[in-house]
């Protein structure tokens, strides 16, 4: 089964939504915002998932970059796209659940290309990896 995670990122916590190929809700996760907690929950889905649209709404990329590290598809969007989807009317689900649903469409090719390239997260990836080994960016 292929599973479409979205995850929004607050200041003290994430939600993930996990949907399946057909849309269907698997299950909604309400964690800390911590890396370690956040691995674990999602390992059980690890081989499941295609990937994970991340939407933040704190400076803060250690999630992020450690999902990356950890070797998952993330694919960010900018947290006032959410806002505005869900201010359509069109989607009634949660902000995580949304970011899995518009990520399937995306990677079924059906979307609008809101997500940024990955080449674009591919830099992200790289500044985040420098500032961290500089000192610059605390990844605790």
């Amino acid at each position: 089964m292929t599973i479409y995670a979205g995850m929004l990122i607050e200041e003290d916590r994430c939600v993930v939504s996990l949907l399946n190929q057909h849309s269907q809700l698997q299950e909604t996760i309400y964690l800390p915002a911590d890396l370690i907690i956040l691995l674990k929950k999602l390992e059980p889905y690890r081989f499941q998932i295609e990937g994970i649209a991340v939407a933040r709404k704190k400076s803060d990329f250690t999630l992020i970059y450690g999902l990356m590290e950890a070797g998952y598809p993330v694919h960010l969007l900018h947290s006032s796209l959410v806002k505005r989807w869900s201010s359509q009317g069109k989607e009634s689900a949660d902000h995580a659940q949304l970011l899995a649903r518009r990520l399937r469409y995306e990677l079924a090719g059906k979307g609008q290309w809101a997500f940024k390239s990955p080449l674009n997260v591919s830099g992200i990836f790289h500044r985040i990896k420098g500032l961290a080994s500089t000192g610059k960016l605390a990844t605790q």
